[in-house]
């Protein structure tokens, strides 16, 4: 597979790609869905879906992620005025301003009348809805995607002026049953602390109990009051002010903003968590299943599979292993890390039981979910450092690969709502 992405992307293997080789059951499907998202379709031509790419991965502030799109966009003759800022891309592109910036940071406000406005206003600004879905789709992908580079703390590619490589660090392709993790030997918990073992002791004990458990009824009077219990306190003592730098200064450096800036508009717009209970996305009522993936199906097909796939191996990979344990079913542990994203953003499930999150979850992997998830441009190294401290880094990527792929169905999930509306009453 690096094989593979080193020629798809030009002569590379980019930073993302290297990373995410440490689960490369799903790179593999990653690689598969992205190539398909960017290739040419109906009148969205090549600079059209890297200008787009670039859009969203400024809207979180990625300068990594806008570096490589830009270069991939110039590579496949994008006109090099447009990177001037959007103000000097095609007015086509320019309207696509405000729902980007509302599936990035406050995707439940996305409504009919967005698509609206899309569909039937100038001729020079007019998207088809074929188009548009595929719009959509790519926005999503990249909003996720610049959290992923965020989350794990990528550098700039060797080409940018503050590129820089690690010469000392050689990359194996795992086995699909095995995380590659270059930054740790194998023999890195013999001298294991107790603090350690008694963390992962715990846990292991609770994800025992809830399994036990699971068995007990358990009422939608208790769902709901767990789910709303999770849903409020993820809005309280959001990111302090001192969590915003670390000890090489601001997560987010002011040198970055002007690069990423001139590619959106309202720069200043931004997460705004759900105070006073905002209203409840039921996934009863509007799922991935049997409504956007249908949805999707329809007017955009061959990508639809695709994405249904990348979600369903992604809640599925597991190595069965937990720090210095071995043969553990975590899969009580990653729901619940997917679940809390949903939560995050409104949406219950009515057969989850939202009290593993509250049991499963440490308080700093919660903050490091919260912040990936919504505001990543102000994730740091101790943000990081600070969630499951005695973990293997793979253990820690594949949390961030979970936080890409559930914050990306959350994504779909409101833009396809909202384009089905619209599609239905048209």
């Amino acid at each position: 597979m690096f094989v593979e992405s080193f020629y798809d992307c030009g002569g590379r293997l980019e930073h993302m790609f290297m990373v995410m080789g440490m689960h490369s059951q799903y790179l593999r499907h990653f690689l598969n869905t992205s190539n398909v998202l960017l290739q040419p379709k109906g009148s969205v031509n090549a600079p059209y879906r890297y200008y787009i790419a670039i859009m969203a991965a400024a809207r979180h502030r990625c300068p990594y992620l806008v570096h490589v799109m830009k270069s991939k966009f110039l590579l496949n003759g994008g006109d090099p005025k447009w990177l001037q800022g959007i103000k000097y891309a095609p007015a086509k592109l320019q309207a696509l301003s405000t729902l980007n910036k509302y599936l990035a940071h406050r995707p439940w406000l996305v409504t009919h009348d967005h698509i609206k406005s899309l569909c039937q206003g100038d001729r020079h600004t007019r998207w088809q809805v074929s188009d548009l879905v595929q719009a959509i789709v790519l926005l999503c992908h990249f909003h996720s995607l610049a959290g992923f580079c965020h989350s794990t703390g990528l550098n700039f590619e060797i080409d940018h002026e503050r590129g820089h490589v690690f010469p000392n660090v050689i990359m194996q392709s795992p086995s699909n049953d095995t995380p590659c993790d270059p930054f740790m030997s194998p023999n890195c918990y013999e001298d294991t602390k107790p603090t350690a073992r008694e963390h992962v002791e715990v846990l292991l004990k609770e994800m025992k109990r809830l399994r036990e458990k699971g068995s007990e009824e358990v009422t939608s009077e208790e769902r709901h009051r767990h789910f709303e219990k999770e849903k409020s306190e993820a809005s309280q003592d959001f990111l302090p002010n001192d969590e915003n730098k670390d000890s090489s200064g601001n997560a987010n450096s002011m040198n970055d903003e002007p690069y990423c800036s001139r590619f959106v508009e309202d720069p200043e717009f931004s997460f705004q968590e759900f105070k006073n209970c905002a209203p409840t996305f039921r996934a009863l009522d509007y799922n991935w299943d049997d409504h956007a993936y249908m949805l999707l199906t329809e007017l955009y097909s061959e990508v639809a599979d695709l994405l249904d796939e990348k979600f369903k191996v992604m809640r599925s990979l597991t190595y069965k292993t937990l720090a210095f344990e071995s043969d553990v079913d975590t899969s009580s542990l990653r729901g619940a890390v997917w679940m809390y994203i949903h939560c995050m953003y409104g949406i219950m499930y009515d057969d989850y039981n939202y009290g593993e999150v509250h049991h499963l979850l440490e308080g700093p992997l919660k903050r490091f979910i919260r912040t990936v998830s919504s505001v990543p441009e102000k994730t740091t190294k101790s943000l990081y450092d600070n969630f499951w401290r005695d973990f293997r880094h793979s253990e820690k990527v594949h949390v961030s690969v979970i936080l890409l792929e559930a914050r990306l169905q959350v994504g779909l999930l409101y833009g396809m709502r909202a384009l089905q509306n619209y599609h239905s009453k048209s």
